[in-house]
């Protein structure tokens, strides 16, 4: 969850559930880590603390600075959410879906001048199909990074402060950021992904294995909410330096 003084007004944090009757639920804080970074084994599990739900429809937990308010609904869970919440799981899933119209919002609150978007990916794992070469590529091969954007660069590309429609459906999609520049800069000068950011934009994903520095760059923030580190190495971590807000029409 966001500081909330760098939450911003146009996104709203919330995420929907299905569970179960009789499911016990539990909440926990992380400090200076992710989820994705504890269940690949980044972070040790000393940096967690739960806190146990009750039993009314209503529930306000705190956590220090941060209010979290739970409570139950009738209400489906947003369209494209199947995966969000699961290791690595920041991605979008409208193969059920063979049209639909996606509004999008892009805020940002970093001085780099960052581009996101999204790509078409085979499955939850992120393995894409080469456009060049027809090849299959997973997270962390080779020439991954540069697929990747190349389909990205036909669907969604937008910068700080950006909104816009796009037809989505029958696919998952994954997110990605290219740091201080555009799919066209990191296309023509670092289609590799390689270095540390200084001479050249790099590409992150919401796969660790495909970012050069394996950090977590990407966190989901709410439902088809994503937030976006753009410092190699992760930088402070506030994933608030470009967020990219999706709603389904």
């Amino acid at each position: 969850v966001l500081d909330p003084n760098t939450n911003p007004s146009s996104a709203t944090q919330t995420r929907q559930l299905n569970l179960a009757e009789g499911t016990f639920v539990r909440f926990y804080q992380l400090e200076g880590s992710t989820t994705d970074t504890i269940q690949l084994g980044q972070t040790t599990l000393t940096d967690v603390s739960l806190e146990v739900n009750s039993s009314t429809n209503v529930e306000t937990l705190n956590f220090g600075d941060i209010s979290l308010t739970v409570e139950s609904t009738t209400e489906t869970a947003p369209k494209g959410t199947t995966f969000q919440g699961s290791t690595q799981g920041e991605i979008l899933d409208f193969r059920d879906q063979d049209s639909l119209l996606a509004n999008f919002t892009v805020t940002s609150s970093a001085a780099f001048n960052n581009s996101v978007g999204l790509y078409t990916v085979q499955n939850e794992q992120g393995t894409v199909i080469d456009p060049l070469t027809n090849q299959l590529i997973n997270p962390g091969e080779a020439g991954y990074a540069e697929a990747a954007i190349r389909i990205g660069q036909n669907l969604l590309e937008a910068s700080r402060d950006e909104t816009g429609s796009v037809q989505l459906g029958g696919a998952i999609y994954a997110p990605f950021i290219i740091a201080d520049g555009t799919t066209e800069q990191f296309l023509s000068n670092n289609p590799n992904n390689q270095g540390e950011g200084e001479e050249a934009p790099l590409a992150y994903f919401a796969y660790l294995g495909a970012n050069p520095d394996g950090v977590d760059h990407v966190r989901l923030l709410g439902d088809n909410l994503f937030g976006f580190e753009d410092l190699f190495s992760g930088g402070d971590q506030d994933y608030n330096d470009i967020i990219l807000d999706i709603n389904i029409v």
